[in-house]
């Protein structure tokens, strides 16, 4: 599971082909995980998922200023 702030981010497996939803079940391993929000900085984080049950907090943190590329 992943309990991200702002809650509307969008949650990203970025090494795995399913998209995310909570509760998926994944196999052991490494994972890379992707939480982003338009104003916000991203997250990037690899995990490693062993056999149990995981749950992350992540809070994103806005932008000084919002950027166009």
């Amino acid at each position: 599971f992943v309990n991200a702030t702002p809650n509307d981010a969008k949650i990203q497996l970025l090494s795995h082909k399913a998209e995310f939803s909570q509760g998926v079940e994944l196999t052991t391993g490494r994972y890379y995980l992707s939480v982003t929000k338009k104003g916000y900085q991203r997250y990037l984080q690899p995990i490693v998922l062993k056999n149990e049950d995981v749950t992350l907090e992540v809070q994103l943190q806005q932008t000084a200023f919002p950027l166009t590329v």
